[in-house]
């Protein structure tokens, strides 16, 4: 089987817009696919909205059209590329005159439907998507709830951090989440920034692993998340001992407490 079939047949440039929909009509752009494969591909273009949103949050969809071929207003379309084939596709924002405030989300999805280089019975499969974004500056709503940040004082695996950032407003938000781990004279052992995006009125689950924890030690642990004008900050001591550490610190404990009592006994009998 070719090593080649599982990488990516498909690139799309670029993969976000955001769009102003103040005092705007229509909104005309283009966005690039790019076969980079080795392959001929029959590929499908289609817009799909979040689905994880409520319907006020999801019209851009129904806004936009596709132009190819001499051929406007389409809502999808089917094109085949050659190897490192490359087309441009307009596409156009057609905006009524009312709309519900808040953000508007969707996707523009290129699909592979066909490939040469598939072998017989089995079927690939390769997509690609486009963020969308669009706004007006009218009745919009900034809000957000984070929850407690938590690590553990002590773990028996990896040392974590987590946490819950809640969108309550009716526009997207971004938020920079960083973790580190220090040793306790300073030095940086782990550090991540993420930025995340978060839809209006979702919720999104952080949590993030040190995956090259080792195995017994002291740490300090210092996590953060900033967005609009909430910042919330942990900085404590992570004491980490894995099972096998902690059994043998346990099985030492013992060992110590009954020579200990043994020790007491003898000198008891030695007295008397």
């Amino acid at each position: 089987m070719d090593s080649d079939l599982s990488a990516p047949k498909l690139e799309l440039s670029p993969l976000e817009f955001r769009f102003s929909l103040d005092n705007e009509k229509f909104i005309e752009r283009k966005f690039t696919v790019k076969n980079v494969g080795s392959s001929v591909l029959e590929l499908k273009l289609y817009l799909e909205s979040p689905a994880f949103l409520n319907n006020s949050y999801t019209e851009l969809k129904d806004w936009i059209t596709f132009s190819y071929n001499n051929n406007e207003e389409l809502k999808s379309l089917e094109l085949s590329l050659e190897p490192n084939e490359k087309i441009e596709i307009p596409f156009k924002l057609s905006i009524p005159e009312s709309f519900s405030a808040g953000g508007k989300y969707a996707f523009i999805y290129a699909e592979v439907i066909s490939d040469s280089s598939e072998e017989k019975g089995i079927k690939l499969s390769s997509r690609a998507g486009i963020k969308l974004f669009a706004s007006s500056s009218k009745e919009l709503i900034h809000g957000v709830k984070i929850e407690p940040l938590k690590t553990n004082f002590f773990e028996l695996d990896k040392i974590s951090v987590s946490s819950k950032i809640e969108n309550t407003g009716n526009i997207d938000l971004t938020a920079i989440s960083s973790f580190s781990v220090s040793s306790l004279f300073g030095r940086t052992l782990y550090s991540n920034s993420s930025t995340l995006e978060i839809y209006p009125e979702s919720k999104k689950e952080l949590y993030e692993p040190w995956s090259e924890t080792p195995p017994i030690g002291l740490y300090r642990v210092s996590y953060s998340i900033k967005t609009l004008d909430t910042e919330l900050n942990l900085d404590r001591l992570v004491l980490v001992s894995s099972p096998f550490f902690t059994i043998l610190s346990i099985m030492f404990l013992l060992l110590t407490f009954f020579l200990g009592l043994k020790l007491h006994q003898n000198h008891q009998q030695k007295t008397l």
